[in-house]
């Protein structure tokens, strides 16, 4: 775990930022956002606890849902979220830090099911940016619960792609499964981050300026690689990103 302290906490009283992240069912990413018993462990844990030890601030971790946690900071229960993209409808009510661990999408799909307005698309429940590109790329758009069952629906051909983050998928446990009868396309650029609520930084000015301070520091000392350039061996070269969206075969009219 990195730990960059720069001053002593001993005596003092600091407030506490409940932030929320995925619960049990659906963290299953053992590297990178993994919860056991109510226990949070992973590089995004490393990360944040390592920028709250630098600052005059406490947090404490709670579990839910992906869409539920985001209501829960929208109505003031909570205090911020992660990890989640950028996206019109969360800035409404929160405000991102900077990045906490660069990402992409990706489309991976059956190489036997064309890129049609009937394709198949899965993503998770309540990722706004997935299911947005998945919409923009098919009429047929499931919500799952978490990436396990993405990975396994798309195995055994109860949907014909799913759509997602390749550095989720990547430490997905059934993610083994998919082989070379799967093609991924690279999408887009879609750095992970924390977002806390509006109302808790109109009463914490100075929390996120010193937060994002941190937390460059702290990305500076992790022991953690920085994220690989190297592109996936199993992606499809093309198309470039946003692309697959202009491409796509239009469905004939009925």
């Amino acid at each position: 775990m990195l730990v960059l302290s720069s001053y002593s906490r001993a005596n003092q009283t600091h407030p506490t930022v409940q932030l929320q992240t995925l619960h049990q069912v659906s963290s299953g990413w053992k590297t990178l956002l993994y919860v056991d018993n109510n226990t949070l462990s992973g590089r995004f844990r490393d990360l944040i606890d390592c920028s709250f030890e630098q600052i005059p601030f406490k947090v404490n971790y709670g579990f839910g849902p992906f869409s539920r946690i985001q209501r829960q900071v929208q109505i003031n229960l909570a205090d911020g979220f992660f990890p989640a993209n950028l996206t019109a409808e969360r800035l409404k009510y929160a405000t991102p830090s900077i990045t906490l661990i660069n990402d992409h999408k990706v489309l991976i799909r059956r190489a036997t099911k064309p890129l049609t307005r009937k394709l198949r698309v899965a993503a998770m429940r309540g990722a706004a940016q997935e299911l947005e590109i998945s919409r923009r790329l098919s009429d047929l758009v499931f919500p799952i619960n978490n990436y396990n069952q993405l990975v396994d629906m798309l195995h055994t051909g109860r949907i014909d792609a799913i759509v997602g983050s390749q550095l989720f998928f990547s430490v997905t446990e059934e993610f083994d499964k998919l082989d070379k009868q799967f093609v991924t396309h690279r999408l887009e650029d879609s750095s992970m981050r924390a977002f806390f609520g509006n109302t808790f930084l109109k009463n914490n000015p100075s929390f996120l300026t010193q937060f994002n301070t941190a937390l460059i520091q702290c990305k500076q000392h992790s022991s953690q690689p920085p994220e690989s350039t190297k592109p996936n061996p199993s992606v499809d070269p093309l198309p470039p990103a946003g692309a697959i969206a202009e491409a796509i075969e239009p469905t004939p009219p009925s």
